[in-house]
């Protein structure tokens, strides 16, 4: 899938912009909203989230003055909240591979069925895997990706059905992250996206993480049947061609920063590596209640 570069996103210099963070559910999205989280200092950052609707009450209360001190926006919304804001948009968005994203939110949801006040699921459609994908189905929200991307969600209450996708909803998607997004990142290949994000957006702070919101169980619920999985992969059809798109451009654009852009990310995987090593020697020696009580402290 080939784009023309000429419509990429590129820096502008000393213009003033605000970074807008994309966080598509399921995606690794707490991971990296925490390192962006540690790049600003208080002041210049603001949460909006699906998950908390008065933080959209609030954010549409500012006044021009008050949004002018922001450089970053983090949180569950579609594309378009930069209409918003003063300053020039500069997105960032991490994407997965859409069949292991929605099994990944359905095991979440059998977890913690009522997360999601935004767009609240009932018991019974929890039932099985089957019948969760025929609940999402009927309300038009199998293919998130796209609606994220592409800006077809309301910026606040969701009301379900959802609208249905126009048909080039893939398309406009694209345009969208090829205009406006830094780096499009894709969870499988996570650290070559965050490094990459680091020199494209001038970090200087820390991006070194511990994993974080991962589903307790690494292997699909056992409800989930071939079957299942396959009706799911006809239904997910816009949401793999833009994570499609998403793979080769990120390829396109780790092969644009040249030969050293694969030594750093070795060195980074390195370091992070080493960290995670200890995290887990943490969490296997020190009791449940004794680490939370250290956080508290800390």
């Amino acid at each position: 899938m080939a784009h023309d570069s000429t419509t990429s996103w590129t820096p502008a210099g000393d213009e003033p912009s605000v970074l807008i963070f994309l966080h598509i559910p399921k995606a690794g999205g707490t991971t990296l909203g925490g390192i962006i989280r540690r790049q600003f200092p208080a002041e210049q950052y603001c949460e909006v989230s699906f998950e908390h609707l008065e933080t959209f009450d609030r954010f549409f209360a500012l006044s021009d003055a008050q949004k002018e001190p922001i450089r970053c926006v983090k949180g569950h919304y579609p594309f378009g909240i930069h209409e918003h804001l003063p300053h020039r948009p500069v997105y960032v968005t991490m994407l997965r591979d859409p069949v292991k994203r929605f099994i990944s939110e359905y095991r979440f949801l059998k977890e913690f069925p009522h997360v999601r006040p935004d767009l609240p699921v009932p018991d019974e459609a929890l039932r099985d895997f089957d019948t969760y994908l025929d609940h999402v189905h009927a309300n038009g929200a199998v293919n998130w990706q796209v609606r994220q991307a592409g800006g077809f969600l309301p910026l606040g209450e969701l009301k379900v059905p959802l609208d249905p996708l126009p048909e080039d909803a893939v398309e406009q998607a694209i345009d969208n992250l090829e205009r406006y997004c830094a780096v499009t990142g894709v969870l499988s290949r996570f650290d070559e996206s965050l490094v990459l994000m680091k020199r494209r957006l001038g970090w200087t702070r820390g991006i070194h993480y511990l994993r974080e919101n991962v589903n307790k169980a690494p292997r699909p619920a056992g409800d989930i049947t071939e079957q299942g999985k396959r009706r799911l992969e006809e239904l997910i059809a816009p949401d793999k061609r833009l994570y499609a798109y998403a793979c080769e451009r990120l390829e396109r654009d780790i092969q644009a920063e040249g030969s050293d852009f694969t030594r750093e990310v070795n060195r980074f995987k390195r370091v992070n590596g080493a960290l995670v090593s200890m995290q887990r020697n943490y969490q296997r020696l020190v009791p449940r209640g004794l680490r939370r009580a250290l956080r508290k402290l800390r």
